[in-house]
């Protein structure tokens, strides 16, 4: 077998957005593929009939908004170019495939469109409470106004909190709206509060659109509100009032609203969500789901890109489908007069799923292949686009053990290099996963499997806090670094008695995110490893408090403190790895993106600074342009030189 490389995930094929039109008659999805002469992931919109695929354009996100078309924003021509700060949108009928046709033109952002009649859509559109009636001024207007604001941003006004966002920008004042567009009047109408309201549209039922409304000043708060808006009377009435729950999807059904939303009653910010009922008619909300569940996709994987839906419901029947996180896995499941069943627990991971005539596909990893669409009958798969990318390549399958730590029986991954010998010698690398609310699974990770083809054993497990089995088990609010920490060494320990060929004079250690904090956390509490590559991590829980996106409410939450005081202060220093930093040791590479919002950059620089004062052998790798996301959607230059410079850093002190 040929020798997988880091380099091959140029050759990835990513598929996502896996959808059908109201109707099942045609199965689509998009492809996107890297192209690293250009810096950028070219993507292709693609349809399955039953019988073949075929590629419909050169697009990337789109909409069904009838049966027979699918809708997308472009600008293709030198005119749609000349519209640099308005949106153009096309249309491209499946059944009689030929060009795209430009069928709608605004000289305004908008970010979505949805349709109730051929004579009236809905836009969805960020706006500014700095001027919320932007969308109303004249072309010219709009020009002086963008022309204004270009002129003074040698500087930003911050005035509240969240100021920015990951893979965003500075976010202060900006909101989201709705608006209703009639084509024969071309008349665009504001049907949100311009107030500080920002309003996201979940589902639509003829003349009823349901949205999440959430109102804040100056500070966003946890939780908010549903809403529903009535095309024929203009009418927006409150369906959930704000203050008890945060909604994080809904959808409509005949007689009742199915939502899910999280109470954050007995566990913080990542206790898990419930499925809730909501009449239509008299809009009483009950408990519909009374489970422990993860819902979406917790798996963590570098080899996914993109985004699919993951919370559906039959209308007539108001049968709900869902994804979620079983312990290691992500699976379909469906409920039915509050009952659950397991749709698909065959895949390690489902991403997405659809119907096509009666017949339900899934998108996901099975096995240690790449993302490819299976039929759910017998699993059969109908893609093959990454088929060739691992012909004859060397791919590790996990080798799966438990072991007892704090109380719980955890399951450990090893990955062995191909020819696996056990009377030679092999040095060693733990991964640790970020969140801490996520899992490892058995799909296909890419930088594992380069570790593992370059003679590495590669070693991952799920410690307390992380997905899939439950609030209780998750729950490491005010324990990071301690219980965690003794799950992660317990589990090295373990793989280390059963692998004795293992050299512990030869492990490496790395993670990214709450992985990067224990990869922290470790190198300044014990010696053991010899190298550690610590990415987009937590150094500094004060710091994080007051310049991380989610900081002001994710520092307090999980160190289960109350801040900003003296004596909550106290309690996050004690829980940052940066106050230990006087017992490091371990050459540290340090990999940060100078856009990530949600661990800033600060907690590298931080980190760098205090292992240089101190003489221990470090280097910091600053990706420009990039966020948080960096090794799973960052642009194809960027990810491969990550990997490479994290893999050449480990390998100078373990080979």
């Amino acid at each position: 077998m040929s020798k997988l490389n880091i380099d091959t995930m140029n050759d990835f094929k990513y598929i996502w957005n896996l959808k059908s039109n109201k109707n099942k008659t045609a199965l689509t999805y998009i492809v996107s593929k890297p192209n690293l002469e250009k810096n950028r992931y070219d993507s292709s919109v693609y349809m399955f009939d039953g019988n073949e695929h075929r590629k419909l354009t050169n697009e990337g996100n789109y909409e069904f908004l009838d049966n027979s078309n699918i809708y997308f924003f472009s600008k293709r021509s030198d005119e749609d170019k000349e519209n640099e700060n308005g949106s153009v949108i096309y249309k491209l009928n499946i059944e009689k495939p030929g060009e795209a046709e430009k069928f709608l033109e605004f000289d305004f952002p908008v970010n979505k469109i949805y349709k109730i009649h051929d004579d009236l859509y809905i836009l969805s559109s960020e706006y500014s409470l700095d001027n919320p009636e932007f969308y109303l001024l004249s072309k010219e207007e709009k020009a002086k106004y963008i022309k204004e604001t270009k002129d003074k941003s040698f500087r930003r006004i911050i005035d509240e909190i969240p100021f920015w966002n990951d893979a965003s920008t500075y976010i202060s004042k900006r909101r989201n709206a709705i608006f209703k567009y009639i084509p024969s009047e071309n008349k665009i109408e504001n049907i949100s509060l311009l107030n500080g309201t920002s309003v996201s549209i979940l589902d639509i039922d003829n003349n009823k659109i349901l949205l999440i409304s959430e109102y804040f000043d100056k500070k966003m708060g946890k939780y908010n509100s549903l809403m529903e808006y009535d095309v024929n009377n203009s009418e927006m009435k409150t369906i959930v009032e704000d203050g008890k729950y945060s909604f994080s999807n809904a959808k409509y059904g005949k007689n009742n609203i199915y939502a899910i939303a999280s109470l954050m009653e007995f566990y913080g910010i990542n206790e898990n969500s419930k499925m809730f009922k909501i009449n239509r008619n008299n809009l009483e909300i009950e408990l519909y789901l009374d489970e422990d569940v993860s819902y979406g996709n917790a798996t963590g994987t570098d080899a996914r890109f993109g985004y699919n839906e993951s919370f559906k419901v039959n209308y007539d029947t108001e049968e709900v489908t869902y994804i979620c996180t079983t312990e290691y896995k992500a699976e379909l499941h469906g409920v039915k007069d509050g009952k659950s069943y397991v749709i698909s627990d065959s895949l390690g991971s489902v991403d997405g799923y659809a119907t096509l005539k009666d017949e339900l596909y899934l998108l996901g990893f099975k096995d240690s292949k790449l993302l490819e669409i299976y039929s759910s009958k017998e699993l059969v798969q109908i893609t093959s686009y990454n088929e060739d990318i691992m012909k004859d390549k060397y791919v590790a399958e996990p080798k799966m053990f438990e072991f007892e730590s704090n109380g719980d029986t955890l399951k450990g991954f090893v990955l062995l290099p191909e020819n696996f010998d056990e009377n030679k010698s092999y040095p060693a690398i733990l991964d640790i996963h970020g969140g801490p609310k996520t899992v490892y699974s058995t799909i296909y990770y890419h930088e594992m499997q380069v570790w593992v083809n370059r003679g590495y054993v590669v070693m991952f497990t799920n410690p307390h806090g992380s997905s899939g089995r439950g609030d209780k088990f998750s729950d490491i609010r005010g324990k990071y670094g301690t219980i965690d920490y003794e799950d992660l060494m317990k589990f090295v320990d373990e793989v280390l008695i059963k692998y004795p060929n293992i050299d512990k004079e030869k492990l490496g250690i790395t993670g990214g995110s709450y992985g990067g904090f224990m990869t922290n956390w470790i190198i300044t509490h014990t010696d053991r490893f010899k190298v550690a590559a610590t990415q987009r991590s937590i150094s500094n829980w004060i710091s994080m408090y007051g310049i991380s996106d989610i900081g002001y409410y994710f520092s307090d939450d999980q160190n289960y403190t109350t801040l900003p005081n003296e004596k909550g202060f106290e309690k996050i220093w004690n829980h940052s790895p940066l106050k230990y930093i006087e017992n490091a040791k371990t050459p540290t590479l340090i990999i940060h993106s100078n856009e990530d919002y949600r661990c800033p950059v600060d907690q590298g620089y931080q980190l760098f600074t205090a292992l240089r004062d101190r003489n221990v052998d470090t280097k910091m790798v600053l990706f420009y342009g990039e966020s948080h996301g960096l090794s799973r959607g960052g642009k194809p230059k960027a990810r491969i030189e990550r990997l490479e410079e994290i893999t050449n850093w480990i390998d100078k002190y373990t080979k």
